[in-house]
């Protein structure tokens, strides 16, 4: 009897370790899934190199789109290095165009400063459904200013976490990005 209750024992625990083996197993595939599609906003200089005094334009993009009603990022730069223009009116256009418009509101709210800052914020047209498209967010003019140290400088754009939310009003988690741009002598 003392040695059915030692097997007994044995094969308990045998089976509990086979079923969280299994479990294990079974969740790790969906957490690289998540890991690989998480949303994200993607930066892209019209220029990898620029020259002091020239214009060019940073794309804001979004990518893995899971579901999103209102966003709002900063995209910072060195504002002794570059001044900020505007939204870039030729390619404004091509971005509205672009997108559907059950998906993204005309009124986006673009506002620059001279500390190095250009704030956007953006609502969707649907007020009860998110937009789950993908594609170009903003297309921003700079130029480099005459006397910029010739270097490499940074654009980064950072999610808002707080007013980046679905239409439930829940946050939705989208992860900043970098690029960079390099001033060369004319």
């Amino acid at each position: 009897l003392l040695i059915r209750r030692k097997n007994m024992k044995r094969t308990v625990k045998l089976i509990s370790a086979i079923c969280a083996i299994v479990m294990l197993l079974g969740i790790l595939p969906v957490m690289s899934v998540s890991a690989a599609d998480a949303a994200t906003l993607v930066v892209t200089p019209s220029k990898d190199a620029v020259k002091a005094g020239k214009e060019f334009t940073v794309t804001v993009s979004l990518a893995n789109n899971p579901g999103i009603w209102s966003l709002k990022f900063d995209l910072t730069y060195d504002a002794d290095a570059f001044t900020y223009v505007a939204p870039d009116p030729n390619d404004q256009d091509a971005v509205e165009a672009e997108a559907p418009t059950d998906v993204l509101n005309n009124l986006a709210l673009i506002a620059g400063d001279t500390a190095g800052l250009v704030s956007y914020n953006r609502g969707y047209n649907n007020l009860f459904a998110n937009s789950t498209n993908d594609g170009r967010l903003a297309v921003l003019k700079f130029v480099a200013k005459a006397d910029a140290d010739l270097k490499d400088y940074t654009f980064t754009a950072t999610v808002d976490d707080i007013q980046t939310i679905n239409v439930d009003k829940t946050p939705v988690a989208v992860a900043g990005a970098s690029a960079s741009v390099k001033v060369v002598p004319n």
